[in-house]
């Protein structure tokens, strides 16, 4: 493998080869582009992938330093977007605008998705993505912005990443992707997921107010009582074999959200998915479930905590919703659930939808 270094791409470097798929996060990057996020880096940034995709595969590595985008970044097929510095990385009282951290993409786009992974072997890792122009926490809701990331080709990563301020980080088109270590404050919706044949693994992520701690201000926040009536970690629609464990859930109107697709073109229109080890803290509902396919929703060691001493009781635990086109099959086998609730912890599912719950301990 070698190392191209762009002329006038300071900072920034290059690893591609000639017959590589994918690589890597390595190589010594030479003197930064603009690191201090005053200038818009959206061209240089571009055309190092270009160049690294046209070369056959590589990474394109930026080191720690706050990097201004105005616009759009597609990552092509074999082609890794990766900060220098291992992450997630928790940002802990410290704003990313102002305050470099680790390889930070400030991201003003208002009209179109952030960044879209398009073909096999495309990734980003060990990155943190910032909207400096986001609302303060002590506003009464958000700016609205498109996606972060969307993933429209199979075989590509998200890896150790940070969000923080986005509307939704995470959008998911295709099958055989995978996403992990990652920490995001995303204001709607965190991770949503259609369209996916095959499967899609997810593991090892929290979704929590990261607004609140970049901007050193304590829990809760006005933004924070805007979120957890309004905000999902996952939506989830039409998706085949989803696999999620290890997930922290703080603050969202909804752990998860099954429904059909919007897209009334596809059938079926619903998933199916096994999670295990997800925690809901702090939350209106832990499950809402509209529509599943015929394997159903299996949840393993799942524990839903929705009480909250500043917002109140939690609505439900885990309630079917009215609309589907086939009937919600969900399966709960171990954990705990706690709380006091405006509802239930256990709506009532209408046959032939099904709602089994096994070796659950439930608290007062």
């Amino acid at each position: 493998m070698r190392y191209l270094y762009l002329a006038g791409l300071i900072g920034l470097v290059v690893v591609t080869g000639a017959n590589t798929a994918a690589a890597s996060c390595v190589g010594t990057p030479p003197t930064g582009l603009d690191p201090t996020g005053v200038s818009d880096n959206t061209v240089a940034i571009q055309t190092a992938i270009d160049t690294a995709n046209a070369n056959g595969g590589g990474a394109v590595v930026l080191p720690p330093g706050r990097y201004l985008t105005t616009g759009a970044l597609v990552v092509k097929r074999g082609v890794v977007l990766c900060g220098s510095t291992h992450g997630p990385f928790d940002i802990g009282a410290v704003d990313p605008a102002v305050t470099t951290i680790a390889a930070t993409l400030l991201i003003t786009n208002t009209t179109t998705p952030f960044l879209t992974l398009q073909d096999t072997g495309a990734a980003v890792t060990d990155l943190i993505f910032h909207y400096p122009n986001q609302v303060p926490p002590t506003t009464s809701s958000p700016n609205v912005y498109p996606t972060t990331i969307r993933v429209t080709g199979p075989g590509t990563k998200i890896e150790r990443s940070t969000v923080t301020n986005a509307w939704e980080f995470l959008d998911i088109q295709i099958g055989r992707v995978t996403a992990r270590d990652l920490y995001i404050g995303a204001y709607y919706c965190g991770i949503r997921i259609d369209h996916a044949q095959d499967r899609v693994t997810i593991n090892n992520i929290i979704f929590s107010v990261f607004w609140d701690n970049g901007a050193y201000a304590s829990y809760p926040q006005n933004i924070d009582g805007w979120a957890i009536d309004n905000s999902y970690a996952f939506m989830i629609f039409r998706m085949d074999s989803l696999q999620v464990s290890d997930v922290l859930i703080f603050n969202r109107y909804a752990g998860f959200y099954l429904a059909d697709s919007p897209d009334e073109s596809l059938s079926p229109r619903m998933g199916y998915g096994s999670f295990t080890n997800i925690d809901i803290d702090t939350c209106s509902n832990g499950i809402l479930a509209m529509s599943s396919n015929i394997p159903g929703y299996k949840f393993t060691n799942l524990d839903i905590g929705c009480h909250n001493t500043h917002f109140g009781p939690g609505d439900y635990g885990i309630l079917q919703l009215a609309g589907g086109t086939t009937p919600p099959l969900v399966l709960v086998n171990g954990g705990s659930i706690r709380g006091t609730w405006n509802g239930a912890k256990f709506g009532t599912f209408t046959p032939p939808a099904r709602l089994v719950v096994a070796h659950i301990f439930e608290h007062e």
